[in-house]
């Protein structure tokens, strides 16, 4: 089992602790620990500028400098990625360690009473939640540039009409100021025409008895009196709240946007119908991850003095998994997005394709993926000219969804064959195959085979391998039964010419 590597520092000028923390924490089992040490504040803040630990254990009194006067120079060093300190102050300075944890030291430990578990419990406890942390940050982050990113109107606001948020997109499309929506000037009943009201009561009734409603077209009316044209689909954002989300686009140029829309999204249907199934996905997908991370930090404030620390884990965990889950749902709608604005380039480099596939199948097997077994074959030649990020797109997808549809502990094959002018892969597994009746339609965006059940996900996985496929200049083809499995096989070229 391949372990956490982490790099510690440890500031302490007393040689016997130094030694006995070092003894204890080499016995830790569940981490692999690199630890350097440093018998001075200052040296110790040189030595954390050059190799950025994970963790930092500090001894409260030292000769130079004390250990609050250190936290507030790293601090001042690491603004925006600061590593974590663990305080060490001796018996009867509780109130030393209030005033570190007060200045940002994320735990502390007293000198005499430390033991081998309790030192590695608590770093290994501080540098996970840390982490966690860290990726909670960068998943908001990315859900508020998804939010932000003016790409479609957004707005949140009482199911009476009050619109309480609304982002940049939304507030140029009905010509309306920030200053005015904080002022509450902003009410949906306002903005909607008389004959219109009723297509709206229709909405708050499917969102009071679905959570979500059927995205249909109406017109606002703007500030300076014109009407606009317009797509709304909305969902609640708790269950059992009066507060909803709109997902609103402006259909004023509603030929030119079912042809750029179409050529992004390479699908025939109509432009309306693919807004229905994105807004529904995510409005389903996204809120689900939402409620399940807001109501287990709700649990954390709230209880979590009460809470076993197995039990925190498992809630971190499930924290973890939800935002994870939002990530890969915000990274396929951007490539099906940059494969729609012609952002998703070609960009081919000489490629060792055996040890990518290898390299990729680890990767895997590291999350939930390795819960199926993968049988690797590789022939031919190693070298090839290939666009390895179209590559991994292709690939994942594929693997991904082997596994998805299949049985957990169901073996997936996948095979490589490098002979120019080309490179085959195949991928095989033995899950719930696909209908017939949905083979036309298997590589459009949001569409998901009948009989997936209630296994989720987001319809995008395929039409993402086909993006990246034709960009790749290949082809793909599969073969199905139900209930037996499937046989997916992409061929692209090798770029042999180039090589030679």
């Amino acid at each position: 089992m391949t372990l956490n590597r982490y790099t510690i520092v440890i500031v302490d000028d007393s040689f016997e602790d130094r030694e006995t923390y070092r003894r204890y924490l080499f016995g830790e089992r569940r981490c692999n620990y690199s630890i350097l040490e440093e018998e001075y504040g200052e040296n110790g803040l040189q030595l954390c500028e050059q190799v950025k630990p994970d963790i930092v254990l500090l001894d409260f009194l030292l000769p130079d400098i004390d250990g609050l006067e250190f936290l507030v120079q790293l601090q001042a060093a690491n603004p925006k990625n600061c590593p974590p300190v663990i305080m060490l102050t001796g018996q009867g300075n509780e109130e030393i360690a209030v005033r570190a944890l007060k200045s940002g030291a994320q735990d502390y430990l007293v000198k005499g009473h430390v033991t081998s578990e309790s030192l590695c419990f608590t770093v290994r406890n501080t540098i996970e939640n840390v982490l966690l942390r860290r990726q909670l940050e960068q998943s908001e982050a990315r859900f508020r540039r998804l939010v932000e990113s003016n790409i479609i109107g957004v707005a949140i606001g009482d199911l009476n009409g009050k619109i309480s948020y609304a982002n940049g997109a939304f507030l140029a499309l009905v010509g309306y100021k920030q200053e005015e929506l904080q002022d509450g000037k902003l009410n949906w009943r306002d903005l909607t025409p008389s004959e219109y009201l009723p297509s709206d009561e229709k909405a708050i009734r499917e969102l009071n008895q679905l959570g979500v409603c059927t995205p249909y077209e109406k017109e606002c009316i703007c500030k300076d009196g014109s009407r606009l044209p317009i797509l709304l689909g909305g969902a609640r954002l708790e269950e059992g709240e009066e507060t909803a989300i709109a997902f609103v686009m402006d259909l004023s140029d509603r030929k030119q946007a079912e042809l750029e829309m179409r050529k992004a999204l390479e699908q025939e249907k109509e432009l309306s119908e693919l807004k229905s199934r994105f807004v529904a996905m995510v409005s389903h997908e996204f809120r689900n991850p939402i409620s399940a991370i807001l109501g287990m930090v709700q649990l954390l404030e709230n209880y979590g003095d009460r809470f076993s620390e197995s039990k925190k884990q498992t809630m971190f965990g499930h924290i973890k998994n939800a935002a994870n889950k939002m990530n890969d749902i915000i990274d396929d709608v951007l490539a099906i997005g940059q494969a729609g604005m012609g952002k998703l380039k070609f960009e081919p480099a000489l490629l060792d394709v055996e040890i990518f596939c290898e390299n990729l199948i680890y990767k895997l097997k590291l999350g939930a993926n390795g819960k199926h077994p993968i049988h690797f074959h590789y022939e031919g030649i190693k070298a090839s000219v290939m666009d390895e990020k179209l590559l991994h797109h292709i690939l994942t997808n594929l693997l991904i969804n082997a596994f998805k549809y299949s049985d957990e502990g169901s073996p997936v094959d996948f095979t490589a064959i490098c002979q120019p002018p080309k490179v085959i892969f195949q991928i095989r597994d033995r899950g719930i195959g696909i209908p017939q009746q949905d083979w036309q339609r298997l590589f459009e965006p949001f569409h998901r085979a009948s009989n997936v059940g209630t296994r989720q996900g987001t319809g995008l996985g395929l039409a993402i391998v086909k993006q990246c496929v034709d960009l790749h200049g290949g082809a793909i083809v599969f073969d199905t039964k139900v209930g037996e499995g499937t046989l997916f096989t992409v061929t692209l070229p090798c770029g042999w010419e180039a090589i030679n």
